[in-house]
């Protein structure tokens, strides 16, 4: 055999192998090589060579009463640690995941972005803190992977959206000259896709719809080496209402205006009532309305908001089954407004399944998800996927 070809197949088995690990936390050669369907020489030469690099270690032996016992393997955490850093519109999400994809830390930022350099300073700190406060050394991390906020992902594709980008704003190298590290960047939904995706065992498609003030998405799946694959979806701007609000993109009834997060703020706080109304809510003291305070008012029982919350639920459930009806596929809702809300996914559903047509019974619930750590999905999604790109450089 060539010795290339030979040498490829080599690292993508390794690849596999380390890949198949990270939803085992210990387990033998023979059950690598069964659940891979790679015979036992290959496994074994490939887990020489990873064990020669220090990306995996032997932890200990399975109990046999007959002879030699076998030896368990896994991922070596301590390799290198990976900082993810989410942004969002008034605070940023800091993880810190070790080479297994084992979260060591999760931390909330309250800063307002901006994207100038003192903004990207105030962050550099935060995640320098944030590393000392695990004991570890700077020369132990890898490498900073920023999820970026939308205007840096999305603001060539119209005038109207470059206007919108705030002045000032740093580019991602110079970003990258402000962190001490190697820097990586990756949207927002796609660092959710590495989130949910991560240690799972099926390779099923997914779409991944992330709700904040800018809606983003990706189709998300695994190949056949276990790696995940993800592809952008522009669904900000997929038409639910051609006779709808005017999005900045020139277009009406996008998405955008209507399942966006802003959508509920900018009522409550005036900014854009509905027409033939009055805003919802006046706050008394003239401070805007955050997410938090929404949240409590509607665990509350106040009726203006949980009328506002029923309305955004309505045309979030038309989104949905419109994006089941176009990918056939698990739809898993990710996003910071999710949070500390998931009893709401029940009413969700019942609103989704209204829409399905011809009387067909569907449970909307064995195919919306939502994530598991509304908080921080982004940001640990982004430690993870640069732990992928060590796998993904062998």
């Amino acid at each position: 055999m060539n010795q290339d070809i030979a040498a490829k197949l080599h690292n993508n088995s390794s690849k596999r192998i380390l890949r198949a690990l990270r939803s085992s936390n210990e387990i033998t050669k023979k059950d690598i090589a069964d659940k891979l369907e790679l015979s036992l020489p290959t496994i074994t030469n490939c887990t020489k060579f990873l064990r020669s690099m220090d990306y995996i270690l032997e932890c200990g032996a399975v109990d046999s009463y007959v002879g030699r016992k076998p030896s368990l393997i896994a991922i070596n955490g301590a390799y290198c640690y990976e900082v993810g850093v989410s942004v969002s519109s008034h605070w940023a999400g800091i993880s810190v995941v070790d080479f297994s994809g084992k979260v060591l830390t999760n931390v909330t930022v309250q800063v307002a972005f901006t994207g100038t350099a003192a903004y990207w300073k105030n962050l550099a700190s935060s995640v320098e803190s944030t590393v000392a406060g695990l004991d570890l050394k700077s020369s132990q991390i890898h490498a900073i992977v920023i999820a970026r906020p939308y205007f840096y992902t999305y603001d060539h594709i119209t005038d109207a959206a470059v206007k919108r980008r705030p002045k000032g704003m740093l580019t991602d190298e110079e970003i990258a000259e402000v962190f001490d590290k190697e820097v990586h960047f990756i949207e927002s939904p796609q660092a959710a896709a590495f989130t949910s995706s991560w240690d799972a065992d099926n390779d099923r498609p997914a779409v991944i719809l992330y709700l904040d003030r800018f809606i983003g998405g990706c189709l998300v799946k695994k190949d056949e080496s276990g790696k995940i694959i993800t592809r952008s979806l522009p669904l900000a701007h997929i038409t639910l209402d051609k006779n709808g609000k005017k999005c900045f993109c020139g277009n009406q009834g996008c998405a955008q205006t209507l399942i966006s997060t802003s959508v509920i703020f900018d009522i409550l706080n005036g900014l854009s009532p509905e027409e033939d109304s009055n805003p919802v809510v006046k706050h008394p003291k003239g401070k805007p309305i955050r997410q938090d305070e929404f949240i409590s008012q509607l665990e509350a029982g106040n009726m203006d908001y949980l009328k506002l919350w029923d309305g955004y639920l309505s045309d979030l459930a038309l989104f949905v089954h419109n994006l089941r009806m176009m990918y056939s596929t698990d739809i898993i809702l990710c996003g910071d407004i999710l949070r500390q809300m998931a009893h709401y996914k029940y009413d969700l559903c019942i609103k989704v399944e209204e829409h399905v047509p011809f009387g067909i019974k569907v449970k909307a619930a064995d195919f919306i998800h939502t994530s598991a750590q509304p908080q921080y999905d982004v940001s640990i999604g982004a430690a993870l996927y640069g732990c992928e790109l060590i796998v993904d450089s062998i």
